[in-house]
């Protein structure tokens, strides 16, 4: 069985709107629903969209298309995720995605599962020139994904790395649910990080795998109203080259 488990829980201050971040349109559909419809067409069963700040906008939209998990407060990506526990016990994969993340495409999501076949986690990655604010994806000599390493916390050799951590990632669920119980929250900010399972996964025995993903901008996430343009041009610009390579000329 294919689960997914949408993280859409972040009041989202820095686009200064009463709207909660995931309702914001890109091509004229809220974020969240490009997701949710994605996720679909990939052949996902069960979608848990974990709700927090603006719950009932999200949930006007989505109504029953989905299951809903509420994150009240917010601590953490890990906090997040162990509040689906209308997942817990069942079998298969699940991917984890952000919720201002509206630009994944149906194939990404397919390949991301087929990634994780023989493994218990698969993190997306991406290579960038820059790795800038991301974490960067620390390999071992025989290139397994060893950790995560958040930005602020590298060395100076781990932030020549331009393999970054998308912050998507698919997981066989028994074990995502066994190695969440062992997430600690013993850190500046008090928070429980997914990340951590990297290195949860490792210490179990548990193969851990990366993918690369072709296109970094499909992964990006929106945060400010800079980079909800982005978004949305990033969007028209892949729904018009669907329409040109099946024969449509576009002037402008």
């Amino acid at each position: 069985m294919k689960s997914a488990i949408v993280l859409a829980a972040g009041k989202g201050t820095r686009m200064k709107s009463d709207l909660c971040k995931v309702m914001h349109p890109v091509a004229f559909k809220p974020m969240i629903g490009h997701i949710v419809n994605t996720l679909k067409q990939a052949g996902v069963e069960r979608i848990v969209v974990v709700v927090g700040h603006g719950a009932e906008d999200v949930k006007e939209y989505l109504k029953d298309s989905v299951t809903y998990a509420l994150q009240e407060p917010q601590l953490g990506t890990g906090h997040a995720v162990m509040q689906a526990m209308a997942l817990e016990g069942i079998g298969g994969d699940t991917i984890v995605l952000n919720g201002d993340g509206p630009c994944m495409q149906k194939e990404t999501i397919e390949q991301a599962f087929m990634a994780n076949q023989e493994h218990a986690l698969t993190v997306l990655s991406a290579k960038l020139k820059d790795g800038a604010h991301y974490g960067r994806i620390v390999r071992d000599e025989m290139g397994h994904v060893k950790k995560i390493v958040e930005a602020k916390d590298c060395i100076a050799e781990e932030l020549t790395i331009t393999e970054i951590n998308t912050g998507l990632y698919v997981f066989k669920n028994k074990e995502l649910f066994e190695g969440l119980k062992e997430i600690r929250n013993d850190n500046v900010q008090k928070e429980y990080y997914l990340t951590d399972l990297v290195e949860i996964f490792n210490r179990k025995g548990w193969s851990t795998n990366a993918m690369m993903v072709a296109d970094p901008n499909e992964t990006m996430g929106v945060n400010d109203r800079v980079d909800l343009a982005k978004a949305e041009a990033w969007m028209r610009r892949h729904i018009n080259e669907k329409h040109m390579r099946n024969g449509v000329t576009i002037i402008d």
